[in-house]
């Protein structure tokens, strides 16, 4: 079950806090060898807790507020939390890894017969030195049946699906409203700033640029994971959107990040292929084994267009691969930036946001095409992108 899970510990030496309010166990990961189960002593009324072994982890902190230190730069270790113990604020980094589980015995130890591989989350991608997170499982999407007097937000029911250039996209009037009637969904936004006067999370035509912000310092006025969350999507409410631009976690995921995967190429991250008839790109998670009877990605980690032409996988092909892991990015185009409701060029650009500016009036944002991967591009907050969020 452990091996089932996927999940990379690098061998790293550091601090990683995690809020713990009740009894936690750690579960030790070491390579051909069964999991230690590690006894813990007292957490829920010490402010100190020792962890036995050689080498040793301590912690150190108030009750409830507890920062625990890697002693050892291989042992790698999981913390597992009772259920009633999670709350948003823990930490996940690459060697200590948050895991609810259903109960801790008061002895410290996890119930038997709890398989503790399934509760692991697996697939993630990671986005910083100590940071990995998971993808939504499509494209974010907005969807009204009354012209915009309210929107109901959802993931895209498949990976590869987008809206492209029809009724929804192409009919956005004003701040929040469409003029189709009918159900109708837009799934290209535009980046408002906290600056700006308008609260629409960018279902908005115009293309004036003090409309969305002016200020080089500002943050989304509301991250799309506000309304993810609000609505649960997929069941969790720790939905956001990547940073961008230089040091961003878009450009962290693309070129820095290191992988494990069974395709051949050192550090493989990403390729460009055709999925069900739709162009995007692949991004393969940071434990990935390509599915058997699936043909191996062409022009892995490649800018050109190797893959773009070389890869294409059917809708059942694509399950396999997803069912492994990998996340698809389709080439949903934009909102043209000319008059705000045109949609020009699905299949051959991909556009995504990310929470960053870049200056007053423009945003960093991933771009890609046939021949081109820009992970810290920036560009005016007025057009239309994809949002894919991550947890």
């Amino acid at each position: 079950a452990y091996a089932a899970s996927r999940e990379n510990f690098p061998s790293a030496n550091g601090t990683y806090s995690a809020r713990l309010r009740n009894k936690c166990a750690l579960v030790k990961f070491t390579t051909g060898a069964t999991p230690v189960a590690v006894k813990v002593s007292g957490m829920k009324n010490k402010a100190t807790v020792s962890f036995s072994g050689t080498p040793g982890i301590t912690s150190t902190g108030a009750t409830g507020d507890i920062t625990l230190f890697s002693e050892s730069s291989t042992d790698k270790w999981a913390v597992l939390l009772p259920q009633e113990a999670v709350t948003g604020e823990i930490h996940v980094g690459k060697n200590f890894y948050a895991v609810s589980v259903p109960k801790i015995e008061d002895n410290g130890y996890v119930t038997s017969g709890v398989t503790i591989g399934a509760q692991l989350p697996k697939f993630t991608f990671s986005v910083s030195d100590d940071e990995a997170v998971q993808f939504s499982p499509g494209n974010l999407q907005a969807t009204t049946s009354d012209k915009g007097a309210l929107w109901t937000w959802s993931f895209a029911a498949n990976q590869y699906d987008c809206i492209g250039n029809n009724p929804g996209n192409t009919t956005i009037n004003g701040s929040g409203t469409v003029s189709s009637s009918g159900t109708v969904t837009v799934d290209l936004f535009g980046w408002v700033g906290e600056s700006s006067s308008y609260d629409n999370y960018g279902i908005f035509n115009s293309i004036t640029d003090s409309d969305y912000g002016t200020n080089s310092s500002d943050n989304l006025k509301h991250d799309w994971g506000v309304e993810a969350n609000a609505a649960n999507l997929g069941g969790h409410n720790d939905w956001r959107t990547l940073t961008g631009g230089a040091g961003g976690e878009w450009e962290y995921l693309f070129n820095t990040r290191t992988t494990t995967t069974n395709l051949g190429t050192t550090n493989a991250r990403y390729a460009k292929g055709t999925v069900n008839g739709v162009k995007g790109m692949i991004l393969f998670p940071d434990n990935y084994t390509h599915p058997t009877g699936v043909t191996l990605p062409v022009g892995i980690n490649a800018t050109g267009n190797t893959g773009w032409n070389g890869n294409t996988y059917t809708a059942e092909q694509w399950a396999l691969m997803e069912s492994a892991g990998a996340v698809f990015l389709p080439a949903a185009s934009e909102r043209d930036y000319y008059f705000g409701t045109a949609v020009d060029g699905v299949g051959y650009y991909g556009y995504y946001w990310s929470a960053t500016p870049s200056d007053d009036c423009r945003a960093h944002y991933l771009r890609f095409s046939g021949n081109s991967v820009y992970p810290t591009y920036s560009g005016s907050r007025y057009r239309g992108f994809s949002v894919r969020l991550v947890r």
